[in-house]
C-alpha cells in the first residue's frame, strides 16, 4: 500500500529556504528526527525548515474538537487560544480555563501550539496558530455524532480556518446529521482533518473494507484530509488503522511528547506535566499545523487548494 508522508512538505512551499533558524530552547525540542525521547516528529514532518518563514498567523484558527483544553497549562497559557465552547456542560469556553477532563484535547493542542521558545516542556508546530477548544468529548473520550455535529457547526460559524477531528472509529457509523456538518464546512471552505482510528492493536484496520467515520465522511469529494501514523522509521505502528480511500497521507504519531493536565500513571490530576502518547490521533494535529501555516502564508488560499498543495509536497513510503 502506498502512502504519504509530510517529509519535506516545506520544499515547495518555502523553495528558498535559508537554514537560519537556529532553534528554540524548549528542552524537549530537537533537531534529531531519530530522536524518540524528544521532539522527533518536527524535524521529521519537516517544521524545523518551516520555521525560518514564521510560526503561524494568530488570525488563522484551528479548532480542535476534543474532549477540552488546560489552557493553565504551563505551555499553553502563552498560546493564542480563543474562545470557544462546551457541549458536555453546556456552557461558553473563555480560553483561559481548564476545561479538559480526560487530558486527550491537551495532548493535541499542545502539538499544534504549545508555546515555543519559552524554555519549557515543547514547542508546538505552528504555536503562532490561534486555538479554538471545543469539547465534545467526554471524561470517558466518547462523544456521539450529533454533538460531533453541532462542534463542527459552531467552529464554521465562529471562523475557524481548520477543523481537528482527532476522533472516530469502525465502530462508528455512518450518520446523516454528520455526514451534513462536514460537507456544509467544506462548502464555506474550511480545511478538514480527521484522524484514521486504531481499531485494532496488533494490525490496524483496512478502512477500504470497514469504514471508520467521521474521517470516511468524504461525500465521494475527498472533504476530509485523513491521517494515519507513522513511527520514527516511517514505518506504519502496529495499532494504525490503513487503507486507500479514506486515508491520504501519514504523520509522526509514535512516542509523540506533548502536554497534559494529569499524571500518565495515576490518573490524578496534575498541572503542567508532558507524556508521551501514541495514535492517529496524535498525527492528526502534525496535519492541521501545516494547513494552518500554509493558509498563514497564502491568506487567500481555498481549502481545496490547501489540501492540494499538502498532497503535492509529501514524500511517497510504502506502508
Amino acid at each position: 500500500m502506498r502512502k504519504f508522508l509530510l517529509v519535506t512538505t516545506f520544499t515547495l512551499i518555502f523553495p528558498t529556504f535559508a537554514h537560519a533558524f537556529s532553534g528554540y530552547n524548549d528542552p524537549a525540542f530537537t533537531f534529531n528526527a531519530q530522536d524518540s525521547d524528544k521532539q522527533w516528529g518536527l524535524p521529521a514532518a519537516g517544521f524545523v525548515d518551516a520555521m525560518d518563514y514564521g510560526s503561524g498567523n494568530p488570525s488563522v484558527v484551528v479548532a480542535i474538537i476534543d474532549t477540552g483544553l488546560d489552557a493553565t497549562h504551563e505551555d499553553l497559557a502563552g498560546s493564542h487560544i480563543v474562545p470557544g465552547y462546551d457541549f458536555i456542560h453546556k456552557k461558553p469556553l473563555t480560553g483561559k480555563e481548564d476545561s479538559d477532563d480526560n487530558g486527550h484535547g491537551t495532548l493535541v493542542a499542545g502539538i499544534i501550539a504549545a508555546t515555543a521558545g519559552n524554555g519549557k516542556g515543547v514547542a508546538g508546530a505552528a504555536p503562532g496558530l490561534s486555538i479554538m477548544p471545543l469539547k465534545a468529548l467526554g471524561s470517558d473520550a466518547s462523544a456521539t455524532s450529533d454533538v460531533v455535529a453541532e462542534a463542527i457547526s459552531y467552529a464554521v460559524s465562529h471562523r475557524a480556518d481548520v477543523i481537528n477531528l482527532s476522533l472516530g472509529s469502525v465502530s462508528v457509523s455512518s450518520d446523516p446529521l454528520l455526514s451534513s456538518a462536514i460537507e456544509k464546512a467544506y462548502r464555506a471552505g474550511v480545511i478538514i482533518v480527521a484522524a484514521a482510528g486504531n481499531d485494532y492493536q496488533s494490525t490496524g484496520i483496512n478502512l477500504d473494507d470497514h469504514p471508520a467515520y467521521p474521517i470516511c465522511d468524504d461525500n465521494g469529494e475527498n472533504m476530509v484530509i485523513g491521517v494515519t501514523a507513522v513511527d520514527k522509521a516511517m514505518q506504519k505502528p502496529d495499532f494504525a488503522n490503513y487503507g486507500q480511500r479514506c486515508i491520504d497521507v501519514a504523520a509522526p504519531g509514535k512516542r509523540i511528547l506533548s502536554t497534559i493536565n494529569h499524571d500518565p500513571l495515576t490518573k490524578e490530576y496534575k498541572a503542567s506535566t508532558y507524556a508521551y502518547v501514541s495514535g492517529t490521533s496524535i498525527a492528526s494535529p502534525f496535519v492541521s499545523a501545516l494547513a494552518g501555516l500554509i493558509k498563514s502564508r497564502y491568506s487567500y488560499a481555498t481549502n481545496v487548494q490547501i489540501r492540494e498543495q499538502i498532497l503535492r509536497t509529501v514524500r511517497n513510503i510504502d506502508l
